[in-house]
């Protein structure tokens, strides 16, 4: 009878662990598949949002061509319906495709000289509200200018760094001029680049 009652204890003690143990696994697996559902939801957002999100700014380009070579086509054919369905289409596909143009410092200083245009015709209108956003983005424009650099002004830099390193070396200061000289061949491999 003891043994009895202990067989019917240790399975009621084995029976509410493994019933936790289940139910742990349960609530993850449950965790786990809304994670994944959550994931792909937000996937599914984003690419309505921005069909052209997964191309890089080459494929758009093709692809810009090849609607604007379409429009063109559809034009000439007097299929006028067709020809506005493709040029809704296009006005999109020319806006990802600007956000994804690599930036360079032409086109930077282009941007700038925009921006500031646009400054000062809302300064000259008296549209304050205006003036702020333009501002802050003329701000943003003209802080990228570091990160892209002109020729000129890197061979000032490179010639900077030399003048560091000889002058570091001159003072014994071996640590300095190996920095400097990090900093001349990071310069030299930006400018041959």
């Amino acid at each position: 009878r003891e043994c009895k009652a202990a067989t019917t204890i240790q399975a009621a003690v084995l029976m509410v662990k493994q019933r936790e143990q289940y139910r742990s696994m349960q609530i993850s697996a449950i965790k786990m598949q809304s994670f994944q559902r959550r994931n792909a939801a937000i996937k599914l957002v984003e690419t309505m949002r921005d069909p052209y999100s997964d191309m890089t700014f080459a494929e758009l380009k093709a692809l810009y061509e090849e609607e604007a070579a379409r429009l063109d086509e559809a034009a000439e054919n007097n299929d006028f319906k067709t020809a506005a369905d493709i040029e809704a289409n296009i006005a999109p596909l020319k806006e990802a495709m600007e956000a994804k143009r690599p930036l360079t410092r032409t086109l930077l200083e282009s941007m700038i000289r925009e921006t500031q245009a646009k400054l000062d015709d809302a300064l000259a209108q008296k549209a304050y509200d205006e003036c702020g956003p333009l501002q802050k983005k003329l701000n943003e424009l003209s802080k990228k200018r570091a990160d892209l650099p002109t020729v000129a002004e890197l061979k000032e830099a490179v010639r900077k760094a030399e003048k560091n390193v000889a002058d570091a070396a001159a003072r014994r200061d071996f640590a300095a001029a190996a920095s400097g000289q990090a900093a001349i061949d990071a310069a030299k491999k930006r400018l041959e680049a």
